[in-house]
């Protein structure tokens, strides 16, 4: 279960990412389903290309409007790798153009919260010391291993860990970054969970027809995973990104 930050203490440790942090509104949740691999309430979703490749993955939170009648929230942040914005919006310069919906980017600062799980949205908390909390107002988003914190705020340093640390806590469990780690690849070959990105269950978007196959008829080929480099040859050594303590990220062949 999911620890709720609303009562209990706050998290201790806090890596402040480059990501950026979108706007997408009005009407996001209609245009996220549309454009997205994944279901709009999931915290994990892909743009992707129509050969089922990455254009960018990103993390997001649907951010309800008060007052707005039906039950489709009218905005919606959007966290990406700073260098994929343009990436991004070339790819989607086509259907902007045929809905109402606007992506920008915002002021918002971006912190992972290391060890620790919130539950997806508003959180308030109180502050002690070095120990970081969260704020009415700000915004988490879970992953893997601990969460996202959203914040206008710039958050005490003494709480916030080395870029050694936070590669170290990558590592540990299993968390690649796009454009670190991997660029265009296949969506279903950088995660050993595919309803991580991915909902099978959802309507068409760029690149379904493609993910669709591959887990319907196959598995894929590749996965991107953690390895010890000195078990690996030297062309895939010589690959690995994110390396630390003789460990790295590698795309391997999927047993």
């Amino acid at each position: 279960m999911a620890k709720d930050y609303t009562r209990g203490a706050p998290p201790r440790r806090l890596y402040r990412t480059s990501k950026l942090v979108l706007a997408v509104q009005p009407e996001a949740e209609a245009f996220l389903l549309r454009m997205t691999s994944n279901n709009a309430g999931a915290p994990r979703t892909a743009f992707l290309d129509r050969f089922g490749r990455i254009v960018a993955t990103a993390d997001h939170t649907l951010v309800p409007a008060a007052g707005r009648r039906g039950n489709e929230a009218d905005a919606a942040y959007l966290v990406i790798e700073r260098t994929a914005f343009q990436p991004l919006m070339l790819h989607l310069r086509p259907y902007l153009k045929l809905c109402r919906t606007r992506i920008m980017p915002t002021g918002l600062r971006c912190y992972w919260m290391l060890g620790e799980k919130a539950a997806q949205g508003d959180a308030a908390t109180q502050e002690t010391g070095a120990r970081t909390s969260i704020s009415s107002g700000d915004i988490t988003i879970p992953q893997r291993e601990g969460a996202l914190l959203i914040t206008q705020r710039d958050l005490d340093q003494r709480a916030i860990v080395t870029d050694e640390e936070f590669l170290r806590f990558r590592l540990d469990n299993s968390i690649p970054l796009h454009l670190i780690d991997y660029t265009d690849e296949m969506l279903l070959n950088i995660t050993d969970d595919p309803e991580e990105f991915y909902d099978a269950k959802k309507g068409c978007f760029p690149g379904q027809e493609i993910l669709a196959r591959v887990t319907n008829l196959a598995k894929p080929p590749r996965r991107l995973q953690v390895a010890v480099l000195a078990v690996l040859p030297a062309g895939s050594q010589a690959k690995a990104t994110s390396t630390l303590d003789g460990r790295g990220f590698v795309l391997l062949p999927n047993a």
